[in-house]
């Protein structure tokens, strides 16, 4: 079976290393695979590959992401990408398509969903967030809309990514996705639980069958318990409880600034914050507050998960967040806030969640938490093992394959 598929960027992020790792799956058991995606990163320089192709250009991104801010037409005037994109396709000639982030600048992913569906071609829509059954947006935040017949409409989130300046056109994409979604009968839905749960509720998708797979890392390789004797010497820490997170405190998604300011109501505490990923200003951080940089040696990542007794997700708007399972991976249990897919990532006994959403329930939380024992460094990483692994990505992955190749 020849398999296209279809994606932002290759190699790079989470859905660029999903893209390469089914593609090896592919491979392995015998098919023919490409990649085609619409940003190239430095990845991509420094792992040239004949199977994987750029459709996108610099120059027309730069101008495609204007005009969607100024008009709020996220990727429709993306002509030189999609046109080489489609014509790769009629090139290749795929039996089956796997869709991934195909929202963007880079992209006019109607076009490219009509083109799929006109050809009757087996597609298979990985949603990574929710934009598949939303108007605009790539999640669906506190907004109902999406639920009924009327549709997004008037939208609160015109800067929310896609980002528009001021014209809303919200509801004329949803009514695209209505028109596009209609008899598309070799269509076929996969998500996470948290997002197949939302489809469920959704006007567009209500009726559609959502295949549930869960997001992977690499628990064997990367994420799996690690001696911490280097690192707390590093960081100076010696018997205090330490907890965790890897978020930006500029990305109002990420909701550090709760994980800050618990921090700030546990300074007296013998307790250690540690933030990944930094960049606020360090004169507003208490005692007890470590900020390190954004990690790009994975092996030292896996170190600093191992350190934490808890990693903290204050996420507001995720759908499966990779550093939970990454944590996991390494024998860490996971507190966050009651909202979206965070509470979906663990079960209770490897997980706190709290309904609470305040900097004072979190930092009560953290005060209370044990310091985690060798019982459930274990029960974590055979927890993540098992759902998480890419072994367990590559077997589901398989089924999908052979569902979709029976299709044919």
């Amino acid at each position: 079976m020849k398999i296209a598929i279809i994606n932002a960027v290759c190699g790079f992020g989470s859905t660029g290393k999903m893209a390469v790792s089914f593609y090896k799956t592919c491979l392995k058991n015998g098919h023919d695979a490409k990649i085609f995606y619409g940003m190239e990163k430095e990845w991509n320089r420094k792992n040239p590959n004949d199977d994987f192709y750029c459709f996108g250009n610099k120059l027309s991104l730069f101008f495609t992401r204007i005009f969607s801010y100024l008009f709020g037409r996220s990727g429709e005037n993306a002509l030189i990408s999609t046109n080489k994109l489609l014509r790769k396709l009629k090139e290749y000639k795929p039996d089956a398509v796997w869709l991934y982030n195909i929202h963007g600048s880079f992209l006019n992913d109607g076009r490219l969903l009509n083109y799929l569906k006109k050809n009757c071609i087996q597609t298979v829509y990985n949603m990574i967030d929710e934009y598949a059954y939303l108007g605009k947006c790539c999640n669906s935040h506190d907004c109902t809309k999406y639920m009924d017949e009327r549709g997004c409409n008037h939208c609160e989130y015109l800067k929310n990514s896609p980002s528009s300046l001021f014209i809303d056109n919200s509801h004329r994409r949803f009514k695209q996705k209505e028109k596009i979604y209609k008899d598309f009968d070799c269509l076929h839905f996969v998500s996470v639980q948290f997002v197949a749960d939302k489809a469920k509720q959704s006007y567009l998708l209500k009726n559609r069958e959502v295949i549930i797979s869960d997001e992977f890392v690499d628990i064997s390789g990367v994420y799996y318990p690690r001696d911490t004797a280097d690192i707390k010497k590093e960081l100076g820490i010696r018997d205090q409880k330490v907890v965790l997170i890897c978020a930006d405190i500029t990305s109002p998604t990420k909701g550090v600034k709760y994980y800050l300011d618990a921090a700030k109501l546990c300074e007296k505490e013998n307790i250690v914050f540690i933030d990944v990923s930094f960049t606020g200003d360090t004169n507003q951080c208490p005692s007890n507050f470590i900020a390190l940089p954004y990690q790009t040696d994975v092996n030292k990542m896996a170190e600093i998960y191992s350190l934490a007794d808890a990693y903290v997700c204050t996420s507001v708007s995720d759908t499966q967040p990779n550093t939970c399972l990454e944590a996991l991976g390494c024998g860490t249990p996971i507190i966050g806030f009651k909202i979206s897919g965070v509470p979906y990532v663990a079960p209770e006994g490897l997980g706190l969640f709290l309904d609470d959403i305040s900097a004072a329930a979190l930092a009560e939380a953290i005060r209370n938490y044990s310091k985690k024992t060798e019982e459930m460094i274990d029960r974590c990483h055979k927890y993540a093992l098992e759902r998480f692994s890419a072994e367990s990505a590559e077997k589901r992955n398989l089924e999908i394959i052979n569902m979709v190749k029976s299709l044919l």
